[in-house]
C-alpha cells in the first residue's frame, strides 16, 4: 500500500473497507467525488475475484474495481473487474487525470 500511496494524486484519500455484514475490500481509493476505486490485493500469480467482491463494491459506490496479483498480465475478469499487477495499478494512479485537480506535479 505504501507504493501506491507515493504515486496517488494530492487530494487522494485511501481507507479499507469492512461492512456490518463482514464483506471486505482492501483498499478503496478516493481519487475525487465521481472516482472511487476498489482494490483487493492477493498474493498468488492467478487472480481470482472474491465471492461477493462484486457487490460489495456496488454497495460503497466504486467506479472501478481491481485484484492487485503476482502476474504480469492486465486481465478483464468477470464483473467489470481488472487483474492488474502492483506496477500496472501504479502506472494508473500515476496517469489519472480525473478533472486536472490534485495532480501531483
Amino acid at each position: 500500500m505504501e507504493n501506491l500511496h507515493s504515486v496517488m494524486p494530492n487530494l487522494g484519500r485511501t481507507c479499507y473497507y469492512r461492512s456490518a455484514s463482514g464483506a471486505e475490500i482492501d483498499l478503496l481509493i478516493r481519487l475525487n467525488s465521481r472516482t472511487l476505486w476498489a482494490v483487493e490485493i492477493k498474493h498468488g500469480s492467478v487472480p481470482k475475484v472474491p465471492k461477493g467482491f462484486s457487490r460489495t463494491c456496488a454497495e460503497v459506490g466504486a467506479t472501478d474495481k481491481f485484484i492487485v496479483y503476482g502476474g504480469e498480465e492486465e486481465l478483464s475478469m468477470r464483473g467489470g473487474v481488472t487483474a492488474i499487477s502492483l506496477p500496472g495499478l501504479m502506472r494508473r494512479l500515476e496517469d489519472w487525470q480525473g478533472d486536472g485537480a490534485g495532480k501531483r506535479t
